[in-house]
């Protein structure tokens, strides 16, 4: 067996582990004087499941390192991890529950379409939602002072990953695939915005359904306008299906997508037919860092968890660190005051500088934004 499927049977292992009550945090004692509850929502269960996983391990690792150094203003922090399986119909029940626990702060979701109504909940409770990973802007756009990011939004990344096609790449004849979510939806439509704008209006567009197992129709629609590249807007699963169809079709445009694919499966399951595609990140491979502190924190990962980072890992991570540094600059754990030194926090972190904007969003949002290429099944960075 691969030993990066190993890794990854291990998160799943781990996180098994904890939702039957196995709880990896360091144990209360006496130099803590209470608790502080932070809420890590993401999918912990289905197909996108490793993605969520991710996002717990990174928050747990920095909650751990925290509590070694004695906490937040004399208290322990505490991981409460709570399942959405990247399910919209199931975001506010999660979101209600996790209020009801006592969090002041939440990291999650993962997925924007989840994201969204969980936000209103939030917000009626007046604690804040800091997502490693929702990147459609209406999140932002629904005026909830309460929701950060630490991600760019695809109103950058649409046009980012345009330019790189048409300008980078030099392609001018692209066809475009996007899944009927939330983020596809998003990404979509920013990223056919400026390619137009930049002289290449996409040759077809093609919608499909999230969950859906077979694209030789789309496929096979799209084939004959012999394009050049495939940009695609949706999730993993589908994603290496379409690119296993796509050899199998014999199709050789080169195959483009977004931030959701930046994660071990695709090339692992997906096998050499992953292999020259290109796709986005909004975090850096901390794992061919030269920088020491980075390599640090992969030790320190590899080490807890037994697996190497994945997409999504230093995004959780962050996102718990930017909860701890407004508790601390606050010095409080009330959520109005979170909420407020948030607003001017100022970090240095491994992904960069975090600081936020009127919305919520990041700050420099393109200095966020990563190109990688699969070569020989793993993904090298795109200078």
């Amino acid at each position: 067996m691969p030993a990066k499927l190993l890794r990854y049977i291990s998160g799943l292992t781990i996180l098994v582990l904890l939702m039957a009550g196995c709880d990896s945090s360091p144990q209360s004692t006496p130099t803590f004087t209470g608790v502080i509850k932070i809420g890590v929502a993401s999918p912990y269960t289905g197909d996108t499941a490793d993605g969520g996983i991710q996002i717990w391990q990174g928050a747990q690792l920095a909650a751990d390192e925290v509590n070694a150094q004695g906490g937040i203003l004399g208290k322990q922090v505490v991981i409460v991890p709570a399942d959405d399986s990247a399910d919209p119909n199931k975001a506010v029940s999660v979101a209600n529950s996790l209020v009801s626990q006592g969090i002041v702060a939440v990291i999650g979701h993962k997925d924007s379409g989840v994201s969204i109504p969980a936000s209103a909940v939030y917000h009626a409770a007046g604690i804040v939602e800091i997502t490693p990973t929702s990147s459609n802007p209406q999140l932002t756009a629904q005026g909830f002072d309460t929701v950060f990011r630490v991600c760019p939004i695809d109103k950058t990344q649409g046009p980012v990953l345009a330019e790189f096609m048409i300008q980078k790449l030099g392609f001018t004849s692209i066809a475009v695939i996007y899944a009927n979510t939330a983020y596809g939806i998003g990404l979509d439509a920013e990223f056919e915005q400026r390619a137009t704008a930049l002289g290449v209006t996409p040759v077809t567009s093609q919608e499909i359904n999230r969950g859906d197992k077979d694209f030789s129709a789309t496929l096979k629609t799209i084939q004959p306008l012999n394009p050049q590249a495939i940009f695609y807007a949706g999730s993993l699963p589908e994603a290496i299906i379409i690119v296993q169809q796509m050899k199998e079709l014999g199709i050789k445009a080169t195959f483009v997508g977004g931030d959701t694919l930046f994660q071990p499966e695709f090339a692992l399951q997906a096998g050499s037919a992953s292999e020259g595609a290109y796709v986005s990140s909004f975090f850096p491979d901390l794992s061919q860092s030269s920088d020491q502190s980075a390599k640090n924190w992969v030790a320190s990962y590899r080490d807890t968890f037994k697996r190497d980072p994945g997409g999504n890992s230093s995004g959780g991570y962050v996102a718990a660190k930017a909860a701890f540094q407004a508790i601390q600059n606050a010095r409080s754990t009330d959520p109005a005051q979170i909420k407020a030194a948030l607003k001017t926090l100022d970090m240095s972190s491994l992904i960069g500088q975090i600081a936020f904007d009127a919305n919520g969003d990041l700050q420099d949002q393109r200095a966020h934004l990563h190109i990688f290429q699969v070569k020989d099944g793993a993904f090298v960075p795109v200078p």
